[in-house]
């Protein structure tokens, strides 16, 4: 995908922000936790990063309230996913391309429901085993607009 605006949603320190900014991307991180965005901040200053911008808001706070547009949003939820609230929000957003990553597979299947309702289409699927020995798998699900 070529560079452009992408939002990172549940942003925590910047894992997936970093590499989107340094790949040329205009990067809105989006994280609820005060202590996550005081160290990606810290990250940005040390990458030199200025097309990143950290926001300290709560993932649908932020969609309701902003009225940017985005490429592409990558969202990673903690293990109780988007739910309805976001996952209709960013129907609505209406992007081009989502990347969902989750590590927790019941709210994964419910939140896609929700996306597809809301015009998405799945493109591609990924599963990664980050913790060997263990039931914990991360998945990484690429959507499109219809």
């Amino acid at each position: 995908m070529a560079p452009g605006r992408a939002l990172d949603l549940f942003a925590g320190v910047g894992l997936f922000a970093g590499p989107l900014a340094g790949a040329g991307h205009a990067v809105v991180s989006v994280e609820g936790s005060g202590n996550s965005v005081g160290l990606a901040r810290e990250a940005k200053k040390r990458r030199d990063l200025p097309d990143w911008t950290i926001v300290l808001s709560s993932a649908l706070g932020f969609l309701e309230s902003s009225t940017d547009r985005f490429d592409l949003v990558v969202a990673d939820p903690p293990r109780a996913g988007l739910g309805a609230g976001v996952s209709r929000a960013l129907a609505q957003l209406a992007p081009a391309k989502l990347l969902y990553v989750s590590c927790e597979m019941p709210t994964l299947a419910r939140d896609l429901a929700f996306l597809l309702e809301g015009g998405f289409a799945i493109e591609d699927t990924r599963l990664y085993d980050f913790f060997p020995f263990t039931h914990r798998v991360e998945a990484m699900v690429s959507l499109s607009r219809r």
